[in-house]
């Protein structure tokens, strides 16, 4: 017998020749197979044991096995190493099989100790490295185990789709219900990746086919298009009715995208057909509302409700009438859907199509009889709608089905009015022909010319003039056409109104004031009438500014000498880095505690400071959705142009768009807030254009904010108003008697964070994006700083620990983690990723940092940090770059890292960065459809000062006034046909570029409807840089809102 004895003396297990000659398979060597043998006895890896015989450590034994019997082989147990994790996760990933052998008989641990990203075993799955799995597992690494970025082995085999590594975890039966982030499991993950052999080996090894991810989402719910995978797991017996988190069912999921042949399979198997998601959208409602002609066939068939509305009281008919969808009207039409069902704002599916310019819909409607003078809540007909946006086909539709042309609205305002002000021509006349009163005043007394006069629309003011319309008539403010229209700059129709003005008899004294404010060139001196003192000139730019750190860590800017009163100047004078002017800004020495002014730093007189856009915190969540500008002149008016229907149409509250002060927007509105504190707010009435509501509680504020979705406004007395829609943060009144004392407030997508005197934080919108801090409500206490971002918030305390909520990574797991969170100066974002920016300049990562990780021991001396959707890019002290994240993101800038050097700014898109070094060249990585390739403009990238970028495209400034755009050209990666030269500043929206000249003149590039596109933006003139908002977002995307 040869026998297995340890230290102790203690024999472990013995064996005779014939078991010596079965113990060991042809080809395997004996002494690895003793090992294997032992390692159950004496929990040691094979790695970790060492055979001696006399003596001398046994590698091999070699037949014959004769000489053995009797023989004792002296078991020993190295001790593991723990010191070379890192090694053994990098030969992992790249599957060096060889360095593995060798890292594991030193004998290295299978498993790092505490806590890591990943895993050895979950790079080698990752990467579908068989040979390394095994040899992993064979030396005793945990199957099931967890990193920092909450996943698994066998989820990452099966993300990855590398089936056989996948099958071999199964079999040494790895747990396949084991979720990993956000409740992700195998088995959906297997599903979302079309896998259907995956997801076949998952369910017969147990995995739960109905197993939810955070979010609620099924199996059932991610194969929603793919028909295979749905009859596969139908016929396992998934549960088809059940709903995610926001209510919705396989089935509405499947209607929403079209997928005719699920919808069909589901419905034939029991699926229910009515049953509505959080917003009272159903299968039907989702199909009509985008379109999907054969999946409303299929529904109806099955007898859906063709009425049922959603939670805006929208139905069918309505959502399809809406976006022109003539084939789903026709066949609701013909299943006799209620044509005339208005929602709760009163309109219905005529006054919609006609307000969405839908010709074919209106005239279908019409033909069923649909009430061609229904009003909504603010008392709009289907032919105001139509006039207003100068659809004039429809316009004659209706006429022909008598609609009144007189009818006013609650405001007063008429058909006539509302073209008027429009510039709609073509319209007006039509309206004239069909007996519209050209005289009718609405109720500020304002008529059809002087709407056209206040909006600088010449050729309808020329034919209301033509058409004798009175032009001495006065508003309820007493001012004239030709004051309105002098004090907004519309220097030809006051040229024109004032021909017809000496025409005319004399007017009393001093009613004229106001003309001779306004200078040849047309721009604004003075706009208040005061004639007993000569023109003052519009306030003058800053003259000195002093940089300096705030308390709580914050850079800031203080202004002197910006023209303002003194009574102004405590709330006016001092503004914070993170406001659109200044987005970040850099010098020669970048202190990052206490209090320093540009003197105390080195700054002097002369010395060249440049604004850095970063990622600031309060830039807001639907940047990336942006699709129309706002400028504020330098007479506090207001000039926006982009998606009309988004608020890039300013001219219905032009009127009361004067001593503006601040500019925010929601994913499809604005607000603007004026001098005297209070609001005025345009765009879609449904995400915040329509205030009314709330009207008069807007009073005293000092600031506005936005989400995707709703308005917030600051009062100075710390009290809190919202509007907009609800879900989205528009209604705080849960929460209202919490929001006092309030003194600063950010948004997420969804939600708003309120911070208060006391250090405590009031959440309130969208609990799935941080509306709902109930979980870390423990630990918000003496928050000093408050940080949104899309998907949620974070929040860093006096002592200097962050605390994050929402859908992001919270980074409470690993205490080594906890550990190193402290001392945070700011926090940074991906979708799936956090960095933390300590005082001493080092950076604390966690969550899903893609395939490049962070570079160990590298993420020191940092002093500014970038992000792209799914990528992190940060600008050390030294001016070197350090990039990680996804790949495909901007994560990896291997292929430029020897040209990052002496970097002074980083921008991004959603997916690619770019550095401006010292010498003014720029460097570009990431997509190249996202603007990560500059090869083609390379040789123009030379004495750059400025790069600004879009959600594909960037556009560089030059020292000399030249722009230079790469990228997407759809998104502004193509500069306009015209020369454009002598630019002082670039600013971008989702999908398009704005460039302000020195002569005060505004160039716009890039995708027409969303702000490339500034023709129609009247005497786009005298506009101030420091007067501009950067912060406009206009439309978020139908997914967002519907799917």
């Amino acid at each position: 017998m040869l026998h297995a004895v340890a230290l102790s003396g203690n024999v472990l297990a013995s064996w005779d020749h014939d078991a010596l000659c079965s113990l060991a398979p042809e080809g395997e060597r004996l002494a690895e197979a003793i090992k294997k043998q032992l390692q159950p006895l004496i929990g040691a890896s094979p790695f970790q044991q060492r055979l001696y015989l006399h003596g001398e450590e046994v590698l091999e034994i070699t037949p014959p096995y004769s000489s053995l019997l009797e023989e004792e082989l002296q078991v020993v147990l190295l001790p593991l190493r723990r010191d070379a994790s890192a090694d053994l996760r990098l030969h992992s990933a790249a599957g060096d099989v060889v360095k593995i052998k060798q890292l594991l008989r030193e004998p290295q641990a299978p498993d790092p100790v505490g806590q890591c990203e990943f895993t050895p075993l979950q790079l080698a799955a990752r990467y579908g490295h068989l040979e390394v799995v095994c040899m992993l597992l064979a030396a005793g690494a945990d199957k099931d185990r967890q990193g920092l970025a909450e996943t698994t082995p066998l989820l990452e085999a099966v993300d990855n789709q590398h089936l056989e590594v996948a099958r071999h975890l199964v079999e040494i039966r790895a747990d396949v219900g084991k979720a990993g982030l956000g409740g992700t499991t195998p088995l959906l993950v297997a599903v979302e990746r079309g896998d259907l052999q995956a997801a076949q080996l998952l369910i017969k090894a147990g995995a739960d086919k109905d197993q939810p991810d955070a979010g609620g989402l099924t199996p059932l719910h991610a194969a929603c298009a793919q028909l295979d995978m749905v009859q596969f797991l139908l016929s396992v017996t998934a549960d088809q009715n059940v709903q995610e988190s926001n209510g919705k069912t396989p089935l509405r999921i499947a209607a929403g995208i079209g997928c005719a042949d699920v919808v069909q399979c589901l419905v034939l198997s029991g699926a229910d057909k009515d049953r509505s998601d959080a917003l009272l959208v159903t299968p039907l409602w989702a199909a009509a509302r985008n379109g999907r002609t054969v999946v409303v066939e299929h529904l109806l068939n099955a007898r859906a409700d063709q009425n049922q509305a959603d939670i805006d009281g929208e139905t069918p008919l309505r959502a399809a009438a809406e976006h022109g969808h003539m084939e789903v009207v026709t066949r609701l039409l013909d299943g006799r859907a209620d044509l005339n069902k208005p929602d709760i704002d009163g309109k219905t599916p005529l006054l919609s199509a006609a307000h969405a310019g839908q010709l074919a819909v209106v005239e279908a409607l019409l033909k069923s009889r649909g009430f061609v003078d229904v009003t909504d809540s603010e008392g709009r007909t289907p032919l105001m709608a139509a006039a207003e946006l100068g659809f004039v086909d429809v316009v004659r539709s209706l006429l022909e089905e008598a609609a009144d042309v007189n009818r006013c609205r609650a405001d007063g305002a008429t058909p006539a009015k509302l073209a008027a002000s429009r510039g709609e021509l073509d319209v007006l006349r039509l309206l004239h022909v069909k007996g519209a009163v050209l005289g009718l005043a609405d109720l500020e007394g304002v008529t059809p010319l002087w709407a056209a006069a206040s909006c600088g629309k010449l050729t309808v003011v020329q034919y209301l003039l033509d058409q004798d319309a009175d032009a001495t008539v006065l508003n309820r403010r007493g001012q004239s056409c030709l004051q309105a229209a002098s004090q907004r700059c519309h220097s030809q129709v006051v040229s024109l109104l004032k021909t017809l003005s000496h025409q005319s008899k004399r007017r009393k004294v001093g009613e004229d004031a106001s003309v001779n404010d306004v200078h040849d060139s047309g721009t604004v001196a003075h706009c208040a009438a005061n004639p007993s003192g000569p023109p003052r000139p519009p306030s003058a730019v800053p003259s000195c500014c002093e940089l300096f750190i705030s308390a709580d860590g914050r850079p800031m800017v203080s202004v002197a000498g910006s023209g303002l009163g003194d009574s102004e100047c405590e709330e006016k004078c001092t503004v914070s880095l993170w406001t659109p002017m200044f987005q970040g800004l850099s010098c020669s020495v970048t202190p990052r505690t206490g209090s320093q002014t540009l003197r105390e730093a080195g700054v002097c007189d002369g010395d060249e400071l440049s604004a850095v856009a970063g990622n600031a915190p309060d830039r807001g969540p639907s940047a990336r959705f942006m699709s129309a500008f706002a400028l504020i002149r330098s007479d506090g008016s207001v000039v926006s142009w982009g998606d009309r229907a988004c608020g890039g149409d300013s001219c219905p509250v032009e009127d009361q768009l004067v001593a503006v002060t601040q500019i925010q927007t929601s994913s499809s509105a604005f607000a603007a807030l004026r001098r005297d504190g209070s609001v005025v707010s345009w765009g879609n009435p449904r995400t915040g254009g329509n205030s009314s509501a709330v009207h008069k509680q807007l009073v005293k504020v000092k600031e506005l904010h936005a989400s995707a979705c709703a308005f917030a406004a600051l009062r100075k007395d710390g009290s809190v108003v919202t509007w907009g829609i609800d879900q989205s943060g528009g209604n705080s009144a849960a929460v209202q008697s919490q929001l006092v004392q309030v003194k600063d407030l950010c948004a997420s997508t969804f939600a708003f964070a309120a911070l208060r005197e006391d250090g405590k934080v009031v959440t309130w919108g969208s609990s799935s994006v941080g509306g709902d801090s109930s979980s870390v409500r423990e630990q918000l206490t003496s928050v000093r700083q408050l940080f949104g971002f899309a998907n949620g918030f974070a929040a860093i305390r006096t002592d200097g620990h962050p605390v994050v909520w929402g859908d992001l990574p919270s980074g409470r797991d690993g205490t080594k983690l906890q550990r190193e969170l402290h001392d945070v100066r700011c926090v940074y974002a991906t979708d799936s990723a956090c960095a933390a920016l300590r005082a001493d300049g080092r950076v604390i990562t966690w969550g899903s940092m893609g395939q490049s990780l962070p570079p160990h021991g590298q993420l020191v001396h940092v002093r500014q940090i970038c992000t792209t959707r799914s990528a992190f890019a940060a600008v050390r002290d030294d001016g070197s770059v350090v990039a990680w994240g996804r790949s495909d993101g901007g994560g990896d800038c291997r292929s430029v890292e020897d040209q990052l050097f002496e970097v002074k700014q980083l921008a991004s898109t959603d997916s690619a960065f770019a550095a401006l070094r010292a010498d003014g060249s720029v460097i570009a990585w990431g997509d190249a459809k996202g603007g990560g390739d500059c090869a083609p403009v390379k040789q123009r990238l030379q004495g750059i000062r400025h790069v600004s970028a879009t959600s594909a495209a960037f556009c560089a400034l030059a020292v000399d006034g030249a722009p230079v755009a790469w990228g997407d050209v759809a998104r502004g990666g193509q500069l306009p046909m015209e020369m454009l030269h002598d630019v002082e500043q670039i600013f971008a929206a989702s999908s398009a570029f704005a460039a302000l000249r020195r002569d005060g003149s505004v160039v716009a590039w890039g995708e027409a409807k969303n702000g490339g596109d500034c023709s129609h933006a009247f005497r786009l003139r005298d506009v101030t840089p420091l007067h501009v908002s950067g912060e406009v977002f206009a439309r978020v995307s139908p997914l967002a809102l519907q799917e």
